[in-house]
């Protein structure tokens, strides 16, 4: 990623707490800890298929800026696009 960028590598809540707000507190504080180290965005990838977390990022704020093909490695059955999304932090 380029300066001044935060890549978020992962992020999970286990199934039994989803859908109490977790994963949008999770990336709250992911921002706030970007901002602190000066960081101007946050960016992250994002499987087209797991509409979840894609509609997650995009309810926080994060746009997608690319997609590409995702290319699975040896023995995934996974399919679809990779989408390269960005949030930019403010003040």
């Amino acid at each position: 990623m380029a300066a001044g960028s935060w890549l978020l590598q992962a992020i999970s809540v286990l199934p039994e707490y989803r859908g109490q707000g977790y994963a949008s507190a999770l990336l709250a504080r992911a921002e706030e800890e970007a901002k602190a180290s000066g960081s101007k965005k946050i960016t992250l990838q994002v499987e087209e298929i797991n509409q979840i977390a894609l509609k997650t990022y995009t309810n926080n704020g994060y746009a997608e800026l690319a997609r590409r093909e995702l290319i699975p490695f040896p023995f995934s059955q996974d399919t679809g696009d990779i989408i390269l999304m960005e949030k930019k932090l403010g003040g």
